[in-house]
């Protein structure tokens, strides 16, 4: 089967240089890759224009934000097989290969990969201990060794972990992991989130992927991450990306309710052989905290139409509020905007 790689961007030139130099050097390389760029974004289309590469790159221009600009990637595909990943992400040399693999040997329609987060891999409450053991036992590996790298470079004083061999860090390991338990019991006691992983819950939030990074096998979930999937076009043709979702335009929990209406009719699997590292671009505000807020109340309460239900979802929005009253005291300017975008949403609620 052919297979498409759908990236869209915006004033992440850089990166997307990084990205195309990392698809070069896949083991298998994608059969059309298109690439869409926001139309204001000048920099970007001046450096497609005149990019040299081997790979065949198309690029396409859209007026809107990621969700407009992976249905303008969806349309002008001609792939049985469609990849989605964002701009600022480095994949695993086999991720391609792979995700063919995967879908000739198996009868599946979907898969969500494993992403490996730079903000999850530098902070105490998101840290998993099962990816510093991945990333340390294969520290040689290509991949591992610009995740390495990364971390070197923009957080040199949280990189410890992965200057030595894993097993010196074996107690600061230990307490991470008690704080990332201590933070999930709390998110599910405030914001109904389940210990099940993969789900998609009640309120129209989620609970966390499995910990299946040393794994090669295929687990049941409920949702993909919008900037590392794949599918069979037929599925996306069927179900594209809600556009109105989209605010200010800035889509947010998108590619959550996309899965939960896919989730009706098809099954999905995280696959943890397509991995990728999320290097999570330095690009500025894109929404401030009060939008922000104000679109998770509305796009929870969308997600939690489809099938949760009315109950979990004002307990969620309730153990929100919570949070952000207790978080006060640390950041007063910032927790009271979020606290009014809370508020803002409820009160848009019945224009949905």
């Amino acid at each position: 089967m052919e297979l498409t790689l759908i990236i869209p961007t915006r004033n992440r030139k850089a990166y997307l240089e990084k990205l195309i130099k990392n698809l070069e050097e896949q083991t298998h390389k994608p059969d059309e890759i298109i690439i869409v760029v926001h139309r204001e974004d000048l920099k970007t289309k001046n450096f497609l224009e005149r990019l040299h590469t081997f790979l065949p790159v198309k690029y396409f221009e859209t007026t809107g934000g990621s969700s407009q600009g992976r249905n303008v990637g969806i349309r002008n595909s001609t792939g049985q097989l469609l990849v989605f990943i964002e701009d600022d992400v480095l994949l695993e040399d086999e991720y391609i290969e792979n995700v063919k693999k995967i879908f000739n040997q198996n009868s599946v329609s979907i898969l969500a990969g494993y992403t490996i987060d730079i903000v999850d891999l530098t902070s105490p409450l998101l840290v998993r201990k099962s990816e510093v053991e991945y990333i340390n036992e294969n520290r040689n590996k290509k991949f591992n060794k610009a995740i390495i790298s990364e971390i070197n470079r923009r957080f040199p004083e949280k990189s410890e972990l992965f200057k030595d061999a894993v097993n010196t860090h074996r107690n600061k390991l230990k307490l991470y992991s008690l704080l990332r338990t201590l933070r999930n019991l709390t998110k599910s006691l405030i914001l109904l989130e389940s210990p099940l992983k993969g789900r998609i819950l009640a309120s129209g939030y989620r609970s966390e992927m499995p910990d299946v990074i040393k794994d090669n096998k295929l687990v049941k979930v409920e949702w993909f991450n919008g900037g590392n999937f794949a599918a069979k076009r037929n599925i996306l043709e069927d179900f594209p990306f809600n556009e109105e979702m989209e605010e200010m335009p800035y889509a947010l929990n998108e590619d959550l309710e996309l899965s939960a209406r896919i989730g009706r009719k098809y099954d999905i699997f995280l696959a943890p052989e397509l991995k990728l590292f999320h290097l999570r671009a330095p690009s500025g505000e894109r929404i401030n905290q009060r939008q922000k807020y104000k679109s998770m109340v509305i796009n929870f309460n969308r997600i939690s139409r489809l099938d949760g239900n009315p109950i979990g979802y004002w307990w969620c929005i309730l153990g929100l509020l919570i949070t952000r009253i207790m978080n006060i005291p640390l950041n007063y300017s910032t927790s009271i905007s979020e606290i009014k975008g809370i508020f803002e949403g409820i009160n848009a609620l019945k224009l949905y």
